[in-house]
């Protein structure tokens, strides 16, 4: 049942990550904004369900996975930040390439870290 869970979840972050990139095109050579802030909201995301999960003791598997695997998982994408990257790369674009990875991997641990960390310590979701 879990692993249906999984695949509801990557459904529905699938389908938003393929909106986000249709609403916010990237042009060649441009820098790749829809990956860019999918990542970083899909960091700060899983920040929150990680802090919120932990903070309120939640123990259903199912509901777990089906927001961090399954919603946080389809949204994210990884492999179309490092395409873009060597994309970048391979049209002579450095210092855009080496700006995407450095904000890209500096700006998603910061909203992963900040958004678990708060939930975590704060009262607000007693």
């Amino acid at each position: 049942m879990t692993l249906l869970w999984v695949m509801l979840g990557g459904a529905i972050g699938s389908a938003h990550r393929y909106g986000i990139g249709k609403w916010l095109p990237t042009p060649t050579g441009g820098f790749p904004w829809s990956t860019f802030w999918v990542n970083a909201s899909g960091c700060l995301l899983i920040g929150i369900l990680a802090g919120y999960f932990e903070k309120r003791s939640v123990n259903s598997e199912s509901l777990r996975w089906f927001w961090m695997a399954g919603i946080c998982g389809g949204f994210t994408t990884f492999s179309a930040f490092s395409l873009e990257t060597v994309s970048l790369l391979q049209q002579q674009c450095w210092l855009l390439a080496v700006g995407y990875v450095l904000a890209s991997v500096g700006i998603g641990l910061l909203a992963t870290l900040a958004s678990w960390q708060y939930l975590r310590t704060e009262s607000l979701l007693q």
